[in-house]
């Protein structure tokens, strides 16, 4: 409101009175609302619409002077009545202290406290106010002035409650011109003792629900009648759709066809639209929502109506259109709040009143300027002349304003033996990477040599350790056969050496015993190119797995004879598959010579063993006697003899097995005897010539 354009209190000249008393207003009389007066210090007025809902308490503290909107929320009755009469009622108390009684004059006049403005001859007439506490007669009412002349529209009561609070209650019509032209529900004048006083405002609803049955209509018939249920006060900010949900009940007699819901006036900037049900049958409730976009902010009290062919009903309701924004903080970052409506922050040299408005945030003589000092701008930009610009850095990086120069941009700036990378000097280093190709062992693949740019080093020399030699071609690509290490080296005019280490796949072989018999254990070994044996690899063969040991190895024994396939495993290898024949046939005795297994035995022929060794045993003692000559048979019986004696138990290490390597031992023994003694004769012999030769010179 304005503040020289209030709507306020004033008092009217009271027709038919012998005496008046004179305000700077005109006589008292009966209470009004106008735009002429000014000078109503001890009232205030307050109006506005009513709907149905959840009822709602309101407060108002009055001032003096002024005029206050106040939409009212009154508490929706639990049926589809069949009456209701609505009063507003309002009290200088936190509560009401009933019983209430006819107002006392005489009291209200001692709290105005002014003559001039007082309320006696105000309220001259009485009347009777049925509210839910009870039926109230004699009370004081005055008719409050509306559509600039005396109305009876507005019937105004003055009641106190058991504490000699003050009470205000004033009748509910249904859209009548009010005090400025307009319409309201209601209009109320509300008085204050010279300071300002403080009311509650609640509404008091009396209403008639029908009895069980459908019931007659005013005819005595059955009738058609719709139902809207309340609909919940709505705020919203200007310019927002929003679905408004209402619900219909058929209340009447008859179903009801094509009921168009809709608002029956639309507020001006408002968009209303509608939507319908088809059908409603007796006591049937149907919900259905449309879209309205609110216009200007502001209260609002709209009536939504659902109509059939045969009947209609509606149902008022608020809506407070809020202002698209009440401070800059309701607007996006980049606007600011302009009487309720969020605008573009503005560009550098265009009118301001202050920092908000500018996209900068500096308002400066009136003008935005996109900065005052450094601290305005970006890290990366510094103020000039109001603007803020680039801060000039070719090779570097701009912090805190100011340029930060790199260590370099270019090999240049380095010194010879390095390179410009990642905006730092760093000394040259080579590289070699497999390019294409898996290392395995003996096959080839593809290198490339490059430095720690990424670029390629031409004709660079690529050495193994297995005596491979290498230059690489001019885009620093050479073909390498993979060693059985894995080392490569890699080296280049001006470039310290490098080496590159592959995880090589090594290759695996199978060795195993060339005669293999069923029930007898097969030593299994794995080794790799080198020799090495391959330790924990795993050997499947007719389905059964085994590990290798340390040495590579692994004991099997085979049940039945035939072709057998040895599988290999293991990570970082490829090993070939073996390909063994199991033999049929009892587990051999024992190997001759055991100690180098040339030959097998089986249990059979053991007794060849046996003779083998007595024939060994008797050349042995042949030999022997032959060469010493003297009587030493006896010795000669009992040492070559004492093998097989200790053979015949056939325990532990005692068996023919091993004894008959002993009997050849003594064989070969005899033998290397032999030999010495005849070299030895032919030495003295010849020695023994030689000196004989000597004395005949000599004599």
């Amino acid at each position: 409101m304005h503040s020289k354009g209030l709507y306020i209190l004033a008092l009217l000249l009271l027709v038919g009175l012998a005496q008046s008393v004179d305000t700077a207003g005109g006589n008292v009389t009966n209470l009004a609302l106008r735009s002429d007066f000014t000078n109503s210090t001890r009232w205030d007025g307050i109006y506005g619409d009513v709907v149905l809902g959840a009822a709602t308490a309101y407060s108002h503290t009055v001032t003096g002077n002024n005029v206050t909107l106040i939409n009212v929320v009154a508490g929706n009755p639990p049926c589809a009545y069949t009456s209701i009469s609505i009063h507003i009622i309002a009290f200088n108390a936190s509560a009401v202290t009933l019983p209430l009684s006819a107002g006392n004059l005489t009291l209200l006049d001692s709290f105005i406290g002014n003559g001039s403005q007082n309320a006696s001859a105000t309220f001259a007439n009485t009347s009777t106010f049925v509210l839910n506490s009870g039926t109230y007669a004699g009370v004081p009412t005055t008719y409050t002035f509306a559509n600039n002349s005396t109305s009876v529209d507005f019937r105004m009561g003055y009641l106190n409650d058991a504490a000699n609070n003050l009470v205000f209650v004033t009748e509910v019509v249904s859209d009548k011109p009010n005090w400025n032209g307009s319409t309201s529900d209601y209009q109320i004048m509300l008085p204050n003792n010279g300071s300002a006083i403080g009311y509650n405002i609640t509404s008091d609803v009396v209403y008639t629900c029908p009895g069980p049955g459908p019931g007659p209509g005013p005819s005595g018939g059955n009738v058609h009648r719709l139902y809207v249920n309340p609909i919940d006060t709505i705020q919203v900010k200007t310019g927002v759709t929003f679905g408004l949900p209402v619900t219909v009940k058929n209340t009447g007699d008859y179903t009801e066809h094509n009921i168009v819901v809709s608002i029956s006036t639309c507020p001006s900037g408002f968009s209303c639209g509608s939507t319908s049900i088809s059908q409603l049958t007796k006591g049937q409730t149907d919900s259905v929502t449309f879209p309205i976009t609110a216009g200007n902010a502001g209260e609002y009290v709209v009536r939504v109506c659902a109509t059939s062919t045969s009947t209609s009903n509606c149902r008022d309701f608020i809506v407070k259109v809020l202002p698209e924004c009440t401070t800059d903080a309701d607007c996006p970052t980049t606007d600011y709040c302009d009487s309720g409506t969020c605008k573009p922050k503005k560009p550098a040299n265009v009118t301001c009143t202050n920092g908000a408005q500018c996209k900068s945030g500096e308002c400066v003589g009136g003008i935005c300027v996109l900065c005052t000092s450094n601290g305005d701008c970006a890290a990366s930009e510094s103020c000039s002349s109001g603007s803020c610009v680039q801060v000039p850095c070719a090779c570097g990086t701009v912090g805190n304003h100011v340029c930060l120069p790199y260590a370099c941009c270019a090999d240049s700036q380095c010194g010879r033996d390095e390179f410009c990378i990642a905006k730092k000097c760093a000394e040259k280093e080579i590289a070699l990477l497999i390019v294409e190709g898996v290392p395995i062992e003996g096959k080839d693949v593809l290198v490339r040599v490059e430095n720690n740019k990424g670029e390629p080093i031409p004709f660079a020399t690529i050495t193994t350790d297995d005596g491979q030699t290498l230059t690489a071609d001019g885009n620093g690509y050479a073909t390498v056969r993979v060693p059985y290490d894995g080392l490569l080296h890699a080296s280049a005019d001006g470039y310290p050496q490098t080496g590159l280490l592959l995880d090589v796949i090594n290759m695996g072989f199978f060795v195993t015993e060339k005669s293999i018999y069923v029930g007898v254990p097969t030593k299994v070994r794995l080794i790799d190119s080198k020799g090495k044996p391959i330790a924990d690899a795993v050997i499947t063969i007719d389905g059964k797995t085994y590990k290798t040991d340390a040495n590579g190895e692994v004991w099997i024994t085979f049940d039945k004879e035939g072709k057998k396939t040895l599988v290999g495993e293991k990570h970082n290898y490829i090993i070939s598959n073996g390909e063994i024949t199991v033999l049929a046939g009892e587990r051999p005795a024992c190997g001759f010579p055991v100690l180098l297994s040339v030959f097998w035995f089986l249990p059979p022929d053991v007794w060849s063993l046996w003779v083998f060794a007595g024939l060994f045993a008797l050349v042995n003692i042949a030999i022997y006697t032959r060469r010493k000559r003297e009587g030493r048979k006896l010795r000669a019986l009992i040492y070559f003899l004492l093998p097989l004696m200790l053979a015949i138990p056939d325990t532990c290490i005692f068996t023919i097995c091993s004894m008959i390597n002993v009997v050849i031992l003594q064989f070969l023994i005899e033998l290397l005897i032999i030999i010495r003694n005849k070299l030895l004769h032919h030495y003295k012999k010849r020695r023994l010539l030689d000196l004989m030769s000597w004395e005949n010179e000599k004599g």
